[in-house]
């Protein structure tokens, strides 16, 4: 891909990242915490397809991406990074 369209769709990515939309998505996000541990059924469903579940419970997930759980412990606490730009 090229620096061009990289800068573009980071653009156009971060222009839907309005204060609302941000709020919402974590109101979604901590509903689907609060449930994949009380909800033996949806944990399960999550963890067999997290994408789907979490594009069903209205969280935005790119079309194409793949979604991964991962845990962490006291011993152990994964922070996530953006692509980098090239």
């Amino acid at each position: 891909m090229s620096d061009d369209r990289k800068t573009t769709d980071l653009d156009a990515a971060l222009a839907e990242l309005t204060p609302e939309r941000i709020e919402r998505n974590q109101r979604i996000y901590a509903d689907m915490v609060t449930k994949y541990y009380s909800d033996p059924d949806f944990r399960a469903a999550m963890d067999a397809d997290p994408t789907r579940v979490l594009k069903e419970e209205g969280l935005d997930i790119p079309d194409g991406a793949t979604v991964k759980l991962l845990f962490n412990t006291d011993k152990l606490l994964h922070i996530v990074l953006p692509e980098p730009p090239d």
